[in-house]
């Protein structure tokens, strides 16, 4: 067969000439490209060649025999079905980061950064985001990202200091129904406040990019869409009184 799933026996395309040995774990990865390729921000044109080729993580196998030439692998783990030709990288265990409520999430916090990072896409290359989806940042470890952080999410408003949403107020209605005569909706205001979307929690992070799992979702998050890391949370301090009073 081509196709693979857990607990699949499989054949590696090398054995003791390429150093494999019996017991080895290998992580299998898979290089992809969207298929339907769609016209992005010139913004972000040269974030996407900054990353570099994006993997799919797809699972991890584990040797049972070695040949010569070859060895035989159980799959112990797959996402999604394993192909043949797909490729096997050493295996890592992955830190598991500490999530946190969003309970203090501040969606009128002051801004952090400006147009440092941004989503790049989603998980299949999904350019639309809501909560439990998996999202791409242009961010990573060579920039102090770590597993565990959490991003914030927001927007500039129209006509406002980012100039590459200056054509997001074309087609709107200048009047509503209801509206007092004479007045009109300001599309140029350049002292709007930015929209804060939610927040997005890292989960994996490589050298230049992060892994994020969207945990709040205030509105529609869009690929293209602004964020910047939260700082850590304050230290937390519990007391304690025995005996709870004194006579």
């Amino acid at each position: 067969g081509v196709m693979y799933s857990q607990y699949d026996y499989i054949y590696l395309s090398q054995g003791r000439n390429g150093g494999v040995l019996l017991g080895q774990r290998y992580q299998v990865v898979r290089p992809v490209n969207d298929p339907n390729p769609v016209q992005t921000f010139d913004r972000q044109q040269p974030i996407f060649k900054a990353i570099g080729q994006l993997y799919m993580d797809l699972g991890w196998v584990e040797v049972t025999g070695v040949h010569e030439t070859t060895a035989t692998a159980l799959v112990q783990e797959a996402c999604e079905g394993l192909n043949a030709g797909d490729v096997l990288i050493p295996f890592e265990n992955r830190p598991v980061p500490e999530y946190k409520p969003s309970v203090t999430f501040d969606r009128f916090a002051p801004m952090q950064s400006r147009g440092d990072a941004t989503l790049m896409m989603g998980k299949d290359f999904g350019s639309a985001f809501g909560q439990g989806d998996v999202v791409y940042i242009n961010l990573g470890t060579s920039q102090g990202v770590k597993a565990g952080d959490y991003f914030r999410v927001y927007r500039y408003a129209s006509g406002t200091i980012y100039e590459g949403y200056r054509r997001a107020g074309q087609g709107q209605l200048r009047q509503l129904r209801g509206m007092p005569y004479g007045y009109e909706i300001p599309r140029m205001r350049k002292d709007l406040p930015r929209e804060v979307l939610g927040e997005v929690f890292v989960v994996r992070v490589d050298a230049n990019a992060s892994t994020a799992l969207v945990t709040l979702s205030l509105g529609e998050m869009h690929a293209g869409d602004f964020v910047e890391l939260e700082p850590p949370a304050p230290p937390a301090a519990h007391l304690t009184v025995t005996p709870a009073s004194i006579l």
